[in-house]
């Protein structure tokens, strides 16, 4: 089988499959890199001792500044499932990376498995576009011998995060500029 590219934003040398889960496909596999201009690279992935299914996030909503917003879930009951880690990502719709699959843009740091908001910071979105935000709960597993790796992970995404064009985002701020000072000259009369 091939692994696709899917380059990304955060992620810009990643391949990649997606298929439906096998538990016959939960075993060690050997990958091997190619490149025309060298050797081949073969090395072996970790096995999956206890494959588990971890419920997505409810209630994933975007709320407050438009291009800060907040991001809040409610967690699912995660009783024995193991999550040890919690992360934000936002994808940018309007770009599409290899496969088929939006550009991923931010990732946040990883939030204790309680954590129930992020705040998207300053910078990362941009008037004109078409976002999705994802919470990813994710199993880090740390095997006896060994570094730690991703064993489990559910990944929920909230719909279309649209932001205004900078210029209706211009008019949109004339015009509280203009009610404001309406409101200044009312007063005043007073």
């Amino acid at each position: 089988m091939s692994v696709p590219f899917r380059n990304s934003t955060i992620f810009p040398n990643n391949y990649a499959a997606i298929f439906a889960f096998n538990p016959a496909l939960t075993g060690a596999w050997t990958l091997t890199a190619t490149d025309g201009s060298g050797p081949s690279a073969p090395v072996t992935t970790n096995t999956i001792p206890n494959p588990e299914v971890i419920p997505l996030v409810n209630n994933l909503q975007a709320s407050g500044a438009l291009l800060t917003p907040h991001i809040s879930w409610t967690l699912p009951n995660l009783t024995g499932l193991g999550v040890t880690r919690i992360s934000v990502r936002v994808r940018d719709l309007d770009v599409f990376a290899g496969g088929g699959v939006t550009d991923q843009i931010f990732t946040s740091a990883f939030l204790a498995p309680t954590a129930t908001s992020f705040d998207i910071p300053a910078g990362v979105l941009a008037l004109g576009k078409h976002y999705a935000f994802d919470v990813l709960l994710d199993n880090i597993v740390t095997p006896s011998s060994g570094p730690a790796f991703l064993q489990n992970r559910s990944e929920t995404f909230t719909g279309v995060y649209a932001t205004p064009e900078p210029s209706t985002f211009l008019l949109l701020g004339a015009g509280l500029v203009a009610l404001s000072g309406t409101t200044q000259r009312l007063r005043r009369r007073k």
